[in-house]
C-alpha cells in the first residue's frame, strides 16, 4: 500500500490526509528535531542530506546518513532521517533496524515505535506490529505529523489477521466516524464483522466479485452504526440477511444488532439461526447466554446446554468460560462457577470483565485475600478497557510499569 516519493502513499492517500510522502518525511523532520550539539560535521551532513532529498537521490541520502552514524551512533535524528527515507522508498526491512534503534534511544516518545510497527506490518509480522503500533499511539505524538489514521487503520488491520475482531471493529468505527467512508476502511470493516482474517489487498485478489460485495456491503452497514444512523443499519442487514442467507456470521451480526435496538426475541432467533448455518459458532451460543442472563433471573436448560457446548467447541478462549461461569453463578453452584471463571482469567488475566466476575464469586465463597486480588486486578485493568473503548487507545500507564502486558487489547 506504499508508493515510493514524491508521490501519495498510500493510506496516507487512501485517508484522504492530503499529503505527499515527501511532505510527511520534512514533516517528520521538523517534529522530531533533536539538538546536534554544535557538532559541525554533522551540520554539514545534514545540509547534504536535505540537499539529496530535494533532488530526489534517496540512496545518496541513505549513504550520506550511514557515514554519519558511523561517526556517532546516538545522532536521534541520523537515525530518524535514515528509517524515514529507507521507509519512504519501500525498503521496510532496512528501515526497521533504524527505527529500533530510535526507539531505544528515545523509549517514551511515540513516534519511532509507530514508525517501527508499520515496517513489521509491511513485513508480515502482525503480532509485533500490533504491540509497537499500540505502544506508539499510547505514548503520543505531534499532530503535525498525521500519523493517527496510518497507525490506526494498520492496527485495525493486524487485529483483523490476529482474529481479534471485535477490537479491530472499535478502531475502524472510530475511523468511519472521523475519516469518511474511505473504501478500504469499509472492505477492513466488512472483513472484521464477518470474521474474515485477512488484508483487504488479499481479499481482493481470492474472492470473487459477489463475495467482495457482500464483504464492502456488511463494511457500508457497519459504517451506518458507527455514523448512529442505526435504523438504516437494521434495514441493510434485513436485505443482506435476504440474500445471503446461508452466509456464516452474517446473522450474528445480526443478531448483535437487534439487541442494540431492543429487538430481543427476534435476536435470540437470529442466533439460533447462525448456529444452524455455522453449527461451530462459539459466538453465536455464548452472546445468546449473554443476552438472557441480562433479561431473566432464572437459568434455562437451553442456555445451560449452550454455554457448556461453547466451551467443547474453544476450550482455549477464555470467552466460554466466562459465560459458563456466569450460569453456573446463577445458579448457585460457585465453586464451579470460581472453577470456570479461574479458567477464564488463566486464559486471558487482562479481562477486568473476568476479573470482576471472579471478585464477586470469591467474596461470596469467603475467600476474601482471593477477592481482594481479583478485585485489585479490576480496578487496574477497567481503565485500560475504557480507554481502548473510548478512544481506540491503549493508556499510556501500560507502558509506564504497569503489570499489563503491551498489546493485550481490552479483554471484556
Amino acid at each position: 500500500m506504499r508508493h515510493t516519493a514524491p508521490q501519495p502513499s498510500g493510506i496516507f492517500e487512501i485517508l484522504s490526509i492530503g499529503i505527499t510522502a515527501g511532505q510527511v518525511f520534512l514533516l517528520c523532520l521538523v517534529c522530531f528535531a533533536s539538538a546536534l550539539a554544535d557538532d559541525g560535521n554533522l551540520l554539514e551532513l545534514q545540509k547534504r542530506v536535505d540537499a539529496a532529498i530535494t533532488d530526489h537521490k534517496p540512496a545518496v541520502a541513505i549513504e550520506i546518513l550511514n557515514d554519519g552514524l558511523k561517526q556517532n551512533p546516538e545522532w536521534r535524528e541520523g537515525w530518524w532521517r535514515l528509517g524515514n527515507v529507507l521507509y519512504q522508498t519501500d525498503r521496510y526491512a532496512q528501515a526497521r533496524p533504524a527505527f529500533e534503534r530510535l526507539a531505544s534511544l528515545d523509549p517514551k516518545v511515540g513516534a519511532p515505535w509507530v514508525l517501527l510497527g508499520l515496517c513489521e506490518f509491511e513485513a508480515g509480522d502482525y503480532g509485533l506490529a500490533l504491540q509497537h503500533l499500540q505502544r506508539g499511539q499510547a505514548l503520543g505524538f505531534p499532530a503535525d505529523l498525521k500519523l493517527t489514521g496510518v497507525a490506526r487503520y494498520h492496527e485495525a488491520l493486524a487485529l483483523i489477521v490476529t482474529e481479534k475482531f471485535e477490537q479491530a471493529q472499535m478502531l475502524l468505527d472510530i475511523l468511519a466516524r472521523e475519516q469518511g467512508a474511505a473504501e478500504e476502511v469499509i472492505v477492513a470493516e466488512g472483513l472484521a464483522m464477518l470474521q474474515i482474517p485477512v488484508l483487504p489487498k488479499t481479499i481482493r485478489k481470492t474472492v470473487d466479485a459477489e463475495r467482495f460485495a457482500l464483504i464492502v456491503k456488511v463494511g457500508k452497514a457497519e459504517q451506518l452504526i458507527a455514523l448512529r444512523k442505526t435504523s438504516e443499519a437494521v434495514a441493510q442487514y434485513k436485505k443482506l440477511i435476504l440474500k445471503y442467507p446461508d452466509t456464516p456470521n452474517l446473522h450474528l451480526i445480526y443478531a448483535s444488532l437487534l439487541t442494540q435496538v431492543n429487538d430481543f426475541e427476534q435476536a435470540k432467533a437470529e442466533f439460533l439461526r447462525e448456529i444452524k448455518v455455522d453449527p461451530k459458532s462459539m459466538l453465536a451460543r455464548v452472546r445468546f447466554v449473554l443476552l438472557e442472563l441480562g433479561r431473566r433471573e432464572s437459568v434455562s436448560d437451553e442456555m445451560v446446554s449452550l454455554a457448556k457446548e461453547a466451551v467443547a467447541l474453544e476450550p482455549e478462549s477464555y470467552i466460554p468460560h466466562y459465560v459458563l461461569g456466569s450460569v453456573l453463578v446463577r445458579q448457585g453452584k460457585l465453586d464451579q462457577a470460581a472453577s470456570e471463571l479461574e479458567i477464564s482469567r488463566d486464559l486471558n488475566p487482562y479481562s477486568s470483565r473476568v476479573r470482576f466476575a471472579l471478585a464477586k464469586v470469591d467474596l461470596r465463597l469467603d475467600r476474601k485475600e482471593a477477592a481482594a486480588e481479583e478485585h485489585k486486578a479490576f480496578e487496574r485493568l477497567r481503565p485500560i478497557d475504557d480507554s481502548f473503548r473510548d478512544s481506540g487507545k491503549l493508556p499510556v500507564s501500560v507502558y509506564d510499569g504497569d503489570p499489563v502486558a503491551p498489546g493485550a487489547g481490552p479483554g471484556s
